[in-house]
């Protein structure tokens, strides 16, 4: 590890960067996160070590603020008039068909959509152009950003572009499952005891590509998160010990002084 490049390491940055990555753990919170990892990157350029990866790694900050507001948006706007399933009760076989389709179709527009498709390449990307940042300051540092960090953004900047062919098979299926809905309230029978469960199982099966990808995101990006600011905070003290070893230094230098 090059300690004489930790002894300018801007700590008021580093601590920018360190809630920065936390807030990207927690949903809402992550919009707020991107915007100081963005900062954070940007003043790492400017008051450490002038890096073009570095310059990357806010404009991917920057590109996955944007997914992030993107797929935040698109929830918000299509989540106005979603649909609801009624179970139990007195609801009829063709009612509930009926709110399923009504619900399938809300779930392919809003898996489908310009907006929707965009973010998981903006969020993509932006990770991508931040694992540039992380390589320039390993190679810059000597090793200090260890390897697992880089691999674990390469399994998240994976998961992320999965997100794409994610929505894009649960909406293949849930046109699969709106053919059976019609199929079932044409012959009027599911030929199972339960249709209920029948159908909601059916749902939950069309949806499931879009929320195993989610949930691996969020695990994986929950893992590397706290890594990185755990990182960023071994920085601080990186700079303390380059700063003390360069005391030392000083001394001993003018300890042989005294002594010629």
């Amino acid at each position: 590890m090059g300690e004489e490049v930790f002894r300018n390491y801007p700590s008021k940055t580093s601590k920018i960067l360190l809630i920065g990555y936390v807030l990207r753990i927690i949903p809402i919170a992550n919009i707020i996160g991107a915007v100081l990892t963005a900062i954070g990157w940007y003043k790492l350029d400017r008051e450490w070590f002038k890096h073009k990866y570095l310059k990357a790694a806010m404009l991917g900050s920057i590109l996955l603020l944007t997914g992030i507001i993107l797929d935040a948006l698109n929830g918000q706007v299509t989540g106005l008039s979603t649909p609801s399933i009624q179970t139990g009760g007195t609801i009829t076989l063709e009612q509930l068909i009926d709110q399923s389709i009504k619900l399938v179709d809300f779930l392919i527009n809003q898996l489908t959509n310009p907006i929707a498709l965009l973010a998981p390449i903006l969020v993509g990307t932006g990770l991508l152009l931040e694992l540039l940042g992380f390589k320039a300051i390993r190679d810059k540092t000597g090793g200090a950003m260890p390897l697992y960090i880089i691999i674990l953004l390469v399994f998240m900047i994976i998961l992320a572009y999965s997100g794409l062919p994610a929505k894009i098979a649960t909406a293949n299926g849930l046109r699969e499952f709106k053919e059976y809905l019609i199929q079932v309230k044409e012959t009027g029978t599911t030929n199972t005891p339960q249709p209920q469960v029948t159908i909601l199982m059916k749902l939950l099966a069309a949806i499931l590509p879009l929320v195993v990808q989610s949930i691996l995101l969020f695990i994986v990006g929950l893992i590397t998160y706290i890594l990185i600011a755990y990182k960023f905070h071994k920085f601080e003290e990186y700079r303390k010990e380059a700063i003390i070893l360069e005391k030392g230094g000083k001394e001993e230098t003018g300890e042989d002084q005294l002594i010629i």
